[in-house]
């Protein structure tokens, strides 16, 4: 009973982490990483500095090479935590800070698919992939059917309109990587870029779809 009553608190407090994100844990997370790493990172440079200068100078008085070391570990500091600050936003958000790279890679993908129900398939995949969404769908027609999807359907998702030539052609689903998470602006930005981006393969797959409709009406 009495560990049972100890451990009520901890398990309490990690569903309301994992699950409601209390505190905004994905920020505590983020910084939490990088600043581990870049101490750690910044101990075990300022030791194989001293260690190598200490062998390779000679130097009895051991201030000499602190204060080379010190300088040396404040130039590096501030590189080195940005390339751990993009290391784990990538982790985490995928290549959001980086959307030169997925609105490529969604070319990519567009220019490789056959048929216009493969291309909606590739688009919801290298989206929620690039992007570490939990799901992303398109929808098209009027009543919204689910064209392509990928990853497991939220209650609380943003729907984006997918246009080709000033008319929307459908929606594209995104849900958030949170519950009560919201997009930043880069990321509400980079959505609509892929939204445009992919507005021509929902009009294609449209038209499609409509074609064989009037196909199996006229036999």
């Amino acid at each position: 009973g009495w560990w049972i009553s100890t451990s009520i608190l901890p398990i309490t407090m990690t569903i309301a982490v994992t699950r409601s994100r209390l505190w905004n844990i994905d920020v505590v997370i983020n910084r939490t990483l990088v600043y581990g790493a870049l101490t750690a990172a910044t101990m075990a440079l300022y030791i194989i500095v001293v260690g190598a200068l200490g062998n390779l100078l000679q130097v009895g008085n051991s201030t000499i090479i602190a204060f080379l070391t010190t300088g040396l570990v404040a130039i590096l500091f501030q590189p080195l935590r940005d390339r751990l600050q993009r290391g784990v936003n990538r982790m985490m958000y995928g290549e959001r800070d980086n959307p030169v790279a997925v609105l490529s890679k969604l070319g990519e993908e567009l220019e490789h698919t056959g048929s216009p129900e493969d291309a909606l398939v590739g688009i919801t995949e290298t989206v929620a992939q690039t992007l570490k969404l939990p799901y992303v769908a398109i929808e098209l027609g009027e009543n919204s059917e689910v064209a392509a999807s990928y990853g497991i359907p939220r209650p609380d998702m943003l729907r984006l309109p997918m246009l080709y030539q000033n008319e929307t052609s459908g929606y594209l689903v995104i849900a958030h990587r949170s519950p009560g998470e919201s997009f930043s602006a880069t990321d509400r930005q980079l959505l609509d870029n892929i939204a445009r981006q992919a507005g021509a393969a929902a009009h294609a797959a449209k038209l499609t779809a409509d074609l064989r409709i009037s196909r199996q009406r006229l036999v």
